[in-house]
């Protein structure tokens, strides 16, 4: 009876969730309110039935005690890191409004009464190829002539970088040594350039021409010191690009950009994320400078200035473009950095327990607990089955097998379908529970690292910069974290086989279903993370952005005949004809057409696709059609803006049957 209480509230929770959820399709307030309410109510129950099982077990019933009682101390620590999420994805900022008024005000005002901007763009090792995007979108800036300064931050002391920036025209900054990494970098910046507002862009980001005009207006406010955007990148990220699935799923840093940073910003808590941001000087000077203590500079920054008592802003709008990690690699390299930096505030005398910190709401949003219990709990789950089916330990003593399934059930569908709506649909479980498995190998070892010895040089290797295009090529197959994954699989089976044939569930049908049923979901965020491992070929030299089928001309001599333009890279393009009765296409024709600001392009025929698509490869192009191609591409904000999927159940489900068959 004290059990089935227990069910009838959580199915009460669960049909309230889905009921939200179903009338309230869209982001309300209120909706948002109440979800989070029942998701936290769903977690108390589930709570309280484990503390009942745990405190009301007999001494029989508890074999392995030691692992019951860390099971129940973890799930507690888990569900308050949860719910601490939870507090913060309560309340979402909509600052498009804000900006809307801003730029109006802006631009109505005399250009000679704007304020000056310092473009930075910091670059250590990265190729001609990212950054001459990145430089041509910062002179591509509309902003006042006299008022934009762009400078080139070069800690790789680069003679054709030097050339490069003085061919674009911008200022060319390096220094002696790379003392402090980026925050040094952009310290010395500090010394050089003199205006009141400092745009940051990493080497591989192009900003929207409108960026200044967009985020500017929010320093009206004195106390502000940081307006940040959203990091979108024009690349897949690992995950999409290794499961095949790019089309059908959000990126996965998504749900931080355009979720978590909002919710933060709605509690005055969020921070400078190193690229996108631009920054008021007089706050950075006051406060020492960029952070130079930790392995990331931005968000340490950010707390630094918020325990001084100056705000920060996020304007959730796309208004750049950027890299994002290409291999294995380099997802590990980045996020092993973000953790050790992250921990590292933590031991700061601006951190969240010094004693001059940060306000309690800041202090609490910056335990940094999230980068250890992401690592922690998809790794305990998985002992879970295995422990059981090895040493008989049951982490639900006294607990029968239909609660067992049941309750956890319940409160796992509840708080999935709310954080679906809570995230807009970015937010996916399984695929992202098994990213953090996958990461988990790696970044468990170093956060535990970073905690003993937070400063100084890391126990475990860390790379200083995230590096980028051909520096960022990986093995094809991250066979560490594959070997691991496949002992997990192997010893699930192998203990599936022995637990059959104990006499502990010999001829008990319920709890061997039970028991298949979660094991089973648990091989699912196995085989997923497994499959992460593998990187596929890419064969293409740039990115392709997909034009939607814009109009345009193909000609072959005194002929022209209209097409679609399905995508297009700086290298080629792939077409549509409206008619193929009209050309006879081979591979050998020499073509060229009409692109967005008409510029005509030679292109030869690369393949046919079929009777009206064709591939065509780009002669060398002229250096001003290049630039132009660069800006329609990479600095047009509505462009940039379609390429990014939304979630897609059906393409996803059936993409990850394939992948499942081919194994």
């Amino acid at each position: 009876m004290f059990l089935d209480f227990h069910i009838s509230l959580l199915l009460l929770t669960c049909g309230v969730a889905f009921f939200t959820v179903t009338m309230q399709p869209n982001e309300h307030r209120l909706a948002r309110l109440v979800l989070c309410s029942t998701v936290a109510l769903t977690i108390l129950i589930y709570l309280d039935w484990r503390t009942g099982l745990v405190w009301h077990a007999r001494p029989e019933q508890v074999r392995g005690v030691g692992w019951v009682w860390y099971f129940y101390v973890f799930e507690f620590v888990a569900f308050a890191e949860f719910g601490l999420m939870l507090f913060q994805i309560s309340r979402m900022s909509d600052r498009l409004p804000q900006a809307n008024k801003y730029e109006r005000q802006l631009r109505g005002m005399d250009p000679d009464l704007l304020p000056s901007v310092d473009v930075w763009v910091a670059t250590y090792n990265e190729q001609p190829s990212i950054l001459e995007k990145t430089i041509i979108g910062a002179t591509n800036l509309d902003w006042p002539e006299g008022k934009l300064h762009v400078y080139v931050l070069d800690d790789g002391r680069r003679d054709w970088l030097r050339q490069m920036c003085a061919e674009y025209g911008v200022r060319y900054i390096t220094r002696p040594d790379n003392k402090d990494r980026k925050a040094g970098n952009h310290n010395h910046a500090l010394t050089i350039s003199d205006s009141p507002f400092i745009m940051s862009m990493d080497a591989d980001f192009v900003p929207s021409p409108n960026f200044i005009y967009r985020t500017v207006g929010f320093f009206d406010d004195p106390t502000v010191a940081v307006v940040q955007t959203p990091q979108c990148f024009y690349n897949a990220e690992p995950i999409r690009k290794n499961l095949g699935m790019v089309p059908f799923l959000p990126d996965e840093l998504d749900f931080f950009y355009r979720v978590m940073q909002p919710c933060r910003d709605a509690w005055d808590a969020a921070f400078y994320c190193g690229s996108a941001a631009i920054l008021r000087r007089q706050a950075i000077v006051e406060i020492g400078g960029f952070v130079t203590v930790t392995d990331i500079e931005d968000q340490a920054t950010a707390v630094k200035l918020l325990s001084r008592g100056y705000k920060t802003r996020y304007l959730n709008e796309q208004l750049s473009v950027g890299l994002a990690a290409e291999s294995n690699a380099v997802l590990h390299d980045q996020r092993n950095r973000w953790c050790r930096g992250s921990l590292q505030i933590l031991f700061t005398d601006f951190g969240p327990f010094s004693r001059n910190g940060p306000r309690f709401i800041h202090r609490l949003l910056f335990l940094q607990t999230h980068w250890l219990m992401s690592s922690v709990t998809p790794l305990t789950y998985l002992l879970c089955p295995i422990l059981f089916l090895w040493f008989g330990w049951n982490a639900f003593p006294a607990a029968n097998a239909t609660d067992i399934l049941v309750i956890p059930v319940l409160t796992s569908i509840t708080i999935i379908a709310a954080v679906l709506w809570l995230s807009r649909w970015n937010f996916v479980p399984f695929f992202w529970h098994g990213l953090q498995l996958f990461m988990a190998f790696e970044l468990l070892p170093n956060s535990f690292a970073s905690l003993i010895k937070p400063f100084g040089k890391p126990l475990l290797k860390i790379n200083p910069v995230t590096p980028k295009g051909a520096a960022a090529s990986g093995k094809r197959i991250d066979f560490k974290t594959l070997i691991c994954l496949i002992t997990v699989a192997v010893v699930v089976i192998l203990g599936l086989f022995r637990a059959a044939n104990s006499d502990r569930l010999g001829g008990q049908s319920l709890e061997m279903a039970t028991l298949l049923f979660w094991i089973t979901y648990m091989m699912v965020i196995v085989l997923i993370a497994a499959l992460i491992c593998f990187e596929p070929m890419y064969h293409r030299s740039s990115e392709r952005f997909n034009l939607g089928n814009e109009a345009g001309v193909l000609h072959s001599g005194e002929f022209a005949w209209p097409v679609n333009i399905m995508n297009i890279s700086l290298s080629g393009a792939r077409l549509r004809l409206q008619d193929s009765s009209v050309v006879d296409l081979n591979r050998h024709l020499h073509v060229d057409f009409e692109l967005r600001n008409r510029h005509r392009i030679g292109c030869s025929v690369a393949y046919i696709a079929d009777k009206n698509e064709i591939a065509v490869t780009f002669d060398p192009l002229e250096e001003s059609v290049r630039q132009a191609l660069i800006r329609d591409m990479y600095a047009n904000e509505s462009l940039q803006r379609q390429q990014f999927p939304r979630l897609q159940f059906r393409p996803v489900i059936r993409q990850l049957g394939r992948l499942m068959k081919n194994l």
